[in-house]
């Protein structure tokens, strides 16, 4: 499937990404001078690092000089774009978590504590534990409970419980 496709697609999964203000300034700032939305900017350069690691013949002429060491880093990096793939679709899903959020009740900041709550538990619980003991520990609303365990990408479903995603 190529790259073109999947923007049709319907991006279902986000990543979470902490970032200085700084950085954050500085992508916006870029994304904004190219007309694109700070997740396009992070989605095109994830994938040009992706494609620089897959074909690195096709970047190691810029820098004639390039010593072994670092070929073989570019060499080690190309193991890792499966990973940038996934990360790229949780980013999607997390940005679509905080928009819907965001519109509704609940301020990002809220959110976040309340996710931070809940993957505590569920780390201290040894075994995949169950919803109602998740709720009974939290304090926090069943409905959240579930939105937050069913959209974030840190947990998933087993066994009838939860665990944290690894």
């Amino acid at each position: 499937m190529t790259e073109n496709k999947k923007s049709d697609e319907k991006r279902e999964t986000a990543i979470l990404v902490r970032l200085t203000n700084s950085e954050k300034e500085k992508i916006h700032e870029f994304a904004e001078s190219l007309h694109i939305s700070d997740a396009s900017f992070c989605r095109t350069a994830i994938f040009e690092k992706i494609r620089r690691l897959n074909s690195p013949e096709l970047y190691t002429n810029l820098n004639p000089g390039m010593d072994q060491e670092s070929i073989g880093l570019i060499k080690e990096g190309l193991s890792l774009s499966k990973d940038i793939k996934r990360l790229d679709e949780k980013l999607d899903t997390l940005v679509n978590l905080f928009a819907e959020k965001a519109e509704g009740s609940l301020s990002l900041e809220e959110l976040n504590k309340e996710i931070e709550t809940i993957r505590k538990i569920v780390a201290e619980y040894k075994g995949p534990m169950p919803l109602s003991k998740i709720i009974k520990r939290s304090s926090i609303d069943k409905a959240k409970v579930i939105y937050i365990l069913q959209r974030s990408f840190l947990f998933r479903a087993k066994n009838r419980g939860w665990v944290l995603n690894e």
